[in-house]
């Protein structure tokens, strides 16, 4: 169990703890976040395969206090680190979709495109192999 007797929920966060800055194990936790670094079929923009980043780091400035439930926060959250195979096939298969999306955006047929099949497939096998 987190020994939370020397912690300030009303310090600083530290930033070697883990997401708000709480220092809880992932074994301590009650809320284990699984942050999926994936953003292959995003077809507006991209981003958001590192948000879980950003959220990680902007959880340090937010303050723990919630006048509805108090203390929630000793229930235990922990986030997993972002698994960086994964970013990086997200990120190999988003360009190839990015090429996909646009050439059927102009309304290409894909029949007669060997590359954007082979894309589309690659694509395809890769969200569904994701692991």
């Amino acid at each position: 169990m987190t020994d939370l007797s020397k912690f300030d929920s009303n310090g600083p966060s530290n930033p070697k703890n883990n997401i708000f800055g709480l220092p809880f194990t992932e074994d301590d936790a009650r809320l284990v976040i699984l942050p999926i670094p994936w953003e292959v079929t995003v077809s507006y923009g991209a981003g958001t395969s590192r948000s879980c980043e950003h959220v990680f780091h902007a959880s340090m400035q937010v303050d723990l206090h919630d006048g509805e439930t108090d203390n929630a926060w000793r229930q235990g959250l922990y986030m997993r680190t972002p698994d960086k195979k994964i970013l990086m096939k997200s990120d190999y298969l988003r360009k190839e979709a990015e090429l996909y999306i646009n050439f059927t955006s102009k309304g290409e047929v894909l029949e007669k495109n060997s590359f954007m099949c082979k894309s589309l497939k690659e694509i395809n096998e890769g969200s569904a192999n994701t692991q």
